[in-house]
């Protein structure tokens, strides 16, 4: 019984580390050490300065800066819908917080979904 435990386990492990294998933790080293909020952008506003990241609605600041996945500065016109996104907010003059850098992520890093 136990030798077919074993095999039981020893094949679940084979079946499924192609899964766990597919996505990253680690962030290349250009990347900025954290981010407040990671998320899939559903809608950029560039007339109201908005960003929707999983629904949630996030002021930007005017000029808030965008970075392809090589590090690289972009533009917000160049943020597709469900691209997978860092983002690191800052005061601004009236002290909320609001939305400074967009940084987007490699296709293979693992981010889940957020809620707000």
């Amino acid at each position: 019984m136990k030798h077919i435990q074993m095999i039981w386990f020893i094949s679940m492990v084979i079946l499924f580390t192609p899964v766990w294998a597919e996505y990253d933790t680690i962030l290349p080293k250009h990347y900025p050490p954290s981010f407040h909020v990671m998320g899939f952008v559903h809608n950029m506003d560039t007339i109201t300065n908005t960003l929707s990241l999983d629904g949630v609605k996030y002021k930007m600041e005017t000029g808030a800066k965008v970075f392809a996945a090589d590090g690289q500065p972009s533009s917000v016109y160049k943020l597709p819908s469900g691209a997978k996104v860092g983002v690191i907010f800052e005061a601004n003059t009236k002290g909320s917080q609001v939305v400074r850098q967009i940084w987007i992520l490699p296709a293979n890093f693992f981010v889940e979904p957020h809620a707000g």
